[in-house]
């Protein structure tokens, strides 16, 4: 079963116009994967958008129902790889991993499709039999691709003019389409938010945006070639919906996948860093002027035995077939994955506490933080809630209050209350419940250990009419007895008198006490009050 950002995503992309086989790259699966997912979508008859307002748990049960499940659990037979390995290897021309797979299927008609059977195969020949090194043929197409890299030499290359210590210069690298025409940008290092500012820079530099962009495995940014890694999955989406271009990632080890890049990496091994590193550089800022100067020569040089250059080639044949560029800059954000978040529903970024909604405890998150902004996303990076970011060193948590559990919402509004407060909303009701509020404010040495006494009288009066609360101030302020108990007792009086009074209204014959014919009547006592206290 895949994912709801796989199902969703297969769905958008072939909505685009891309292929199966750029769907299939993109995120990993097989053909018969991506034909199932598509054909499913076509059955269920439900348009994308309402797919996408859906919860993903019910998207991947729409389209891998249980029952489906439970049947794809079977166990498959293997087949035995050593024998197939030697037929592919002796079998002559004929014995093609097809055909191979066709008489498994013969004999095992529940068995494996054929991109299984493939990977399982190639698998068993990299491990059992060193039969992994092949290459592959790519036939390039004018601004289709930008190849994204980075170059493996670091040196060290930063000197700080007062201390002479040495930093080592990480160089960005991409290349473009059939023209190879090369993007070159040093950064202090290889972390994700200096990647997404190399590929914005690199499209700038172009002027146009390639259909795709083709990044190596980066250990920051495709950190194990897996479409569920957090950092991978929101930096890349965003750059795909900023951009209008697809992400397809090479396959790991894979650097026949990017021709184009490693030819560029190799330039500028040979040709850039050879310069560079003959000089020392006091900021990145200058080593990038020189980076420009040297890249600038190696895009109008004309190739070997050729009257052309790779700045011709991209103007005649790759920039006409690339995207216009957005109207406007893709915001770089910084990018932080939360496993689970805590039991106080913040999550930490730049030594400061950003709110989630409670509801939110124990689950995983990402964060996007720009210079302005600190956005939470949820792991299908979508967004939670965003708050502006925090600079002061105080205060450290930066609370929503509609995300406070209620219990906890409530202690935050007594502790934000004055003794004017409390008097302001006495004062809703008459001036005996403001005597009876600047009352309890007096008790106490501190009035603000009054606080939670007031909040319980002020919450309770609004359970009886205005008039019954007078009332009952006037009693405490005339007793003397001005305190929260004191109150909270008459209040419930008052609840079971007039419940008792809904239940047996006056005048009915079971009011009527009877005294004559032997049965007793109402005893008298201070506590009962007769019908004269109701006229």
């Amino acid at each position: 079963m895949k994912n709801a950002s796989v199902i969703l995503g297969a769905i958008r992309l072939r909505q685009s116009g891309a292929s199966y086989r750029t769907i299939e790259q993109r995120y990993r699966i097989g053909s018969n994967t991506a034909q199932t997912i598509l054909s499913r979508y076509t059955e269920i008859g439900k348009p994308l958008e309402e797919l996408l307002k859906m919860q993903p748990q019910e998207v991947e049960r729409l389209f891998y129902p249980p029952e489906n499940m439970a049947r794809c659990a079977a166990e498959k037979p293997m087949p035995d790889w050593s024998k197939v390995y030697e037929q592919w290897k002796c079998g002559g021309r004929d014995a093609t991993l097809f055909n191979l797979w066709r008489d498994y299927r013969k004999e095992n008609p529940n068995g494996y499709e054929i991109t299984q059977f493939r990977l399982y195969f190639h698998k068993y020949a990299k491990e059992h039999e060193g039969d992994g090194s092949v290459v592959m043929a790519v036939n390039r197409v004018p601004g289709e691709k930008m190849y994204i890299d980075w170059v493996g030499e670091r040196p060290a290359v930063i000197q700080n003019p007062e201390t002479e210590e040495l930093t080592a210069a990480h160089f960005f690298v991409t290349a473009v389409g059939v023209s190879d025409e090369i993007y070159c940008e040093a950064f202090p290092d290889e972390k994700l938010p200096n990647f997404l500012t190399g590929v914005t820079h690199a499209v700038s530099f172009y002027g146009a945006v390639t259909k795709y962009f083709v990044p190596d495995n980066l250990k920051t940014a495709v950190t194990r070639n897996s479409r569920d890694d957090l950092i991978l999955q929101a930096g890349f989406d965003d750059l795909q919906d900023f951009y209008g271009a697809i992400v397809t990632p090479t396959l790991p080890a894979s650097p026949h996948g990017k021709p184009t890049v490693e030819e560029s990496v190799l330039f500028i091994e040979r040709r850039v860093l050879y310069e560079i590193k003959k000089h020392k550089y006091p900021s990145f800022g200058e080593l990038n002027s020189a980076v420009r100067q040297i890249v600038n020569e190696i895009n109008h040089e004309n190739f070997e035995h050729k009257t052309y250059s790779r700045h011709d080639l991209f103007v005649k044949y790759d920039k006409p077939c690339m995207m216009p560029m957005p109207g406007k800059a893709f915001t770089v954000c910084d990018y932080k994955t939360v496993d689970h978040i805590p039991d106080y529903y913040h999550v930490e970024y730049d030594d400061h506490y950003y709110s989630v909604p409670y509801q939110m405890y124990n689950e995983p998150c990402i964060i996007k933080a720009s210079a302005s902004v600190v956005k939470i996303c949820d792991i299908y990076n979508r967004v939670i809630c965003k708050h502006p970011r925090a600079y002061e060193m105080y205060p450290r948590y930066i609370t929503a209050e509609e995300h406070m559990a209620p219990n906890h919402r409530y202690e935050k509004e007594l502790g934000e209350r004055t003794d004017k407060d409390y008097l302001r909303w006495a004062a809703r009701f008459g001036p005996n419940t403001v005597q009876l509020i600047d009352a309890i404010l007096k008790r106490p040495k501190y009035k603000e250990q009054s606080y939670r006494s007031c909040m319980g009288v002020l919450q309770m009066a609004k359970t009886i009419p205005v008039a019954e609360m007078e009332k009952i101030a006037g009693e405490c302020i005339a007793s003397n007895s001005c305190k929260y108990s004191t109150v909270r007792d008459l209040i419930k009086t008052y609840h079971a008198r007039h419940k008792a009074d809904v239940q047996t209204p006056e005048g009915s014959d079971a009011s009527r006490k009877k005294t004559g014919s032997g049965e007793q009547g109402t005893p008298e006592h201070g506590n009962i009050r007769g019908p004269h206290y109701y006229t």
